[in-house]
């Protein structure tokens, strides 16, 4: 075939289903326009990936800085985020009290669910969830997930 050739091609060049007539540099531009499309489809797929994210390391970050407000009686909190390798990491780090992290993450401390609400929420989401603490050693959360 050649560019001078007329190729019809029936109803997925102009999504309308009736019959499409064009030479074959026309069609090729149609799919070539097809394939830009196919392009922004994966980029938005992978844009909504990094807004998922995000959106769950806010909320996860939101109740580790609930928690230090609530519980630490710190003089200070650090949020720290970074990007290594296709990953999205935070940490929230206090210089608080801390807490024995066995027994809350057991259910058997005093604390409410929210440390288990965010390790459920990072799983869900292909993440993981870590935290580090100890009485009188303050306390950071860690979490990471694919972006």
């Amino acid at each position: 075939m050649t560019e001078n050739d007329v190729v019809e091609h029936q109803g997925v060049a102009d999504g309308t289903g009736q019959a499409v007539t064009a030479s074959g540099g026309a069609l090729r531009r149609t799919a070539a326009t097809g394939y830009l499309w196919l392009l922004l489809v994966f980029l938005l797929a992978g844009a909504v990936q990094i807004f998922l994210a995000g959106l769950g390391a806010y909320f996860c970050i939101l109740e580790a800085l609930q928690n230090v407000a609530k519980y630490a009686r710190a003089t200070r909190a650090t949020v720290a985020l970074a990007c290594p390798d296709g990953q999205l990491e935070f940490s929230v780090t206090d210089d608080g009290v801390g807490f024995d992290t066995a027994a809350a993450l057991s259910g058997t401390g005093p604390q409410g669910t929210g440390l288990q609400g965010m390790a459920d929420r990072l799983a869900a989401a292909g993440g993981s969830f870590r935290i580090r603490s100890g009485p009188g050693l303050g306390t950071t959360v860690l979490g990471r997930l694919p972006a």
